[in-house]
């Protein structure tokens, strides 16, 4: 039975990943997957070895739950024969849901489930902002579940906004609690 190493490609290139992940990305002994291939590191390492990618249950799958189910299968499937690495934008351990569906999943199953965080995209949006958030706090809040009252107590990130329905649910809800004149700062990529 092989095990199971989940790594975060942080919010860019292979350039900025750890040393160690690389290695271990970069390890032609392991076998690689992808949660998909749309993120520069992602395209990166596709250039330097083989890896395979879950952007097919994107395309297949009825719901984002349904894909998410179908691509940790697919890493636990792989693993009952090899020592396998599942590599998704950002943190593991930020916003990825798949990353905790494939921790239940490996501890029902008897594997072993190993995982080096990455860089999270609140590191550049902070940096980007200027933000201390330990100075005045702050709050990280899924645009795909914003909750009702939204509360704006404290300067408020809200991420997962990737999809133009999700964005027009994000600016429908901000749009009804805060005054014309509010600033209110988008960051892309």
């Amino acid at each position: 039975m092989g095990r199971i190493l989940v790594i975060g490609l942080g919010p860019a290139g292979l350039d900025r990943l750890d040393p160690a992940a690389r290695e271990r990305l970069e390890d032609p002994h392991r076998r690689v997957i992808v949660r998909t291939l749309e993120h520069p590191a992602a395209r990166q390492l596709a250039d330097l070895r083989t890896v395979e990618s879950g952007d097919d249950a994107y395309e297949t799958a009825a719901t984002l739950e349904d894909a998410y189910r179908a691509i940790v299968e697919r890493v636990v499937a792989a693993a009952a024969g090899h020592d396998v690495v599942y590599a998704i934008p950002g943190s593991a351990l930020v916003g990825e849901r798949t990353v905790a569906m494939l921790r239940a999943a490996a501890a029902e199953r008897g594997f072993e489930c190993e995982v080096m965080p990455g860089e999270s995209f609140l590191d550049l949006v902070f940096g980007r902002l200027e933000i201390d958030p330990l100075r005045r706090g702050v709050q990280v809040l899924d645009g795909r579940a914003l909750p009702d009252p939204l509360p704006l107590h404290l300067p408020t990130v809200i991420a997962q906004v990737d999809r133009p329905v999700i964005l027009a649910d994000v600016v429908a809800v901000l749009g009804k609690i805060l005054p014309d004149e509010t600033p209110v700062t988008v960051l892309t990529e």
